[in-house]
């Protein structure tokens, strides 16, 4: 269960660029006939800032950019509307979860849609409550790097949030956008600091969701998968339509069982006069295939285990 019901939140703020944009699906279609993307991107950020600049030519430019964010976010995740409701227990299990110090970039090429929007348990971002996020691939094709774009649904408003993937830790991603911002503005040297520390949560759940076997599954027709729409022949071609009622995801509804009950049983006495420990939960990564062959990295989520007590007298969890 959910500590907050937020999904009308994403509705309407849909609601909202629909009302800004009123040719969007024409434009979208339009830039996505002219240019060659990677399958794992929509549209790039430049395509939404031409988009941007068609609807709204007389506004500022820094104001353009900042539009162009949030509309390549919402504007894709339009297309298919999937709202992925995380189960309260699995979410503090899956923060509590170390990352390891090298990001693994390989596994965010499978979100499950181009974009997708992720409802989370009481939450803050930078002393503010933050109700969920959108995050989806975004391709630079004149920088030829790939970014993952996270738009932080806050109290006080949208936040966009763009990380640089490539081999190295959080720490140095966000460093990297930090440095890229800098070129528009004086940022201080503290706030690479304190997005790495506020961004680990939010890039926990999203691993879980691009991992191996996530537990997913449709809250009105249960046993379907996420999955990207398809386009649709019409008298001017092969169109994409916008999803006409969004998509709501349940996530971990068994394994937050589980967990609860795990965590539960970590306090019973274990006959040895001593209590059992909880052995958080953690990452484990590694590559599979032939080396002849392409190989695909494998990374799994595994979740906390009741230890044995031997020692400790009292509940630990490590």
């Amino acid at each position: 269960m959910l500590l907050n019901n937020t999904h009308h939140r994403a509705i309407k703020h849909l609601h909202v660029v629909s009302r800004m944009y009123p040719d969007l699906t024409t434009l979208v279609n339009k830039f996505r006939s002219q240019g060659e993307l990677p399958n794992w991107c929509f549209l790039s950020l430049n395509d939404w800032l031409e988009i941007e600049f068609e609807q709204h030519p007389h506004n500022a430019l820094i104001e353009q950019v900042s539009n162009a964010a949030k509309l390549a976010a919402i504007g894709t995740w339009r297309y298919s509307q999937g709202i992925y409701q995380i189960n309260e227990d699995l979410f503090a299990a899956l923060i509590a979860s170390p990352i390891s110090s090298i990001l693994p970039s390989e596994v965010f090429y499978r979100l499950p849609e181009w974009s997708i929007y992720i409802e989370i348990p009481e939450s803050q971002w930078m002393g503010e409550s933050l109700f969920g996020f959108w995050a989806h691939l975004e391709w630079d094709k004149k920088a030829k790097r790939t970014e993952l774009r996270f738009l932080l649904d806050c109290e006080s408003g949208l936040i966009p949030i763009p990380l640089h993937l490539g081999n190295w830790t959080i720490y140095e991603s966000v460093e990297k956008m930090i440095s890229e911002a800098k070129k528009q503005a004086d940022l201080p040297v503290e706030l690479t600091k304190a997005i790495s520390e506020e961004i680990n949560p939010i890039i926990s759940v999203l691993l879980y969701l691009c991992s191996d076997s996530p537990e997913v599954d449709n809250n009105r027709v249960p046993g379907t998968i996420p999955s990207h729409p398809v386009p649709v022949k019409t008298k001017k071609g092969w169109r994409l339509f916008p999803a006409e009622k969004p998509q709501f995801w349940s996530v971990g509804t068994m394994l937050g069982e589980q967990l609860r009950l795990t965590e539960n049983n970590s306090d019973e006495p274990t006959g040895k006069k001593v209590r059992a420990h909880l052995r958080r939960g953690h990452w484990h990564g590694y590559w599979i295939g032939p080396k002849i062959s392409k190989r695909r990295f494998s990374y799994r989520w595994i979740s906390p285990l009741v230890v044995a007590g031997q020692k400790q007298p009292i509940l630990k969890i490590e």
